[in-house]
């Protein structure tokens, strides 16, 4: 799989993927650090890459095309600190042993993942 994370996660999130031998890039490594959202999410689906944020403006289903989009990993964890964000990682990871975040939005919290598809 391949990801893409947002300015928002910290460096430990690259290796919560890494270590499953996933294919991630960060958008500070590619000059993206401060771009809109909408360049975010047409870079993520142009290079086929799932986005991984904290950031709430990704929620939006509605613009999670089912054709176009790999996929919105958005985690809520109770805090924003190293340890809570990396907890819900772990959480998306073993959902993704199973199931493909492909054109829906995945809301990821500490004890459970909600599964959000485009409707309409």
């Amino acid at each position: 799989m391949r990801f893409k994370l947002d300015e928002n996660l910290p460096r430990a999130a690259r290796a919560v993927l890494a270590e499953h031998g996933w294919d991630v890039h960060d958008v500070h490594e590619e000059g993206l650090a401060g771009a809109l959202d909408t360049v975010i999410r047409a870079v993520c689906e142009q290079e086929e890459r799932i986005l991984v944020s904290l950031d709430t403006d990704f929620a939006d289903v509605r613009l999670v095309d089912p054709v176009t989009s790999p996929g919105v990993i958005l985690l809520r964890p109770p805090d924003q600190s190293i340890q809570s964000t990396v907890s819900c990682l772990r959480g998306a990871v073993r959902l993704l042993a199973t199931e493909t975040p492909r054109g829906a939005l995945w809301l990821v919290a500490r004890d459970r993942v909600r599964v959000r598809r485009r409707v309409g």
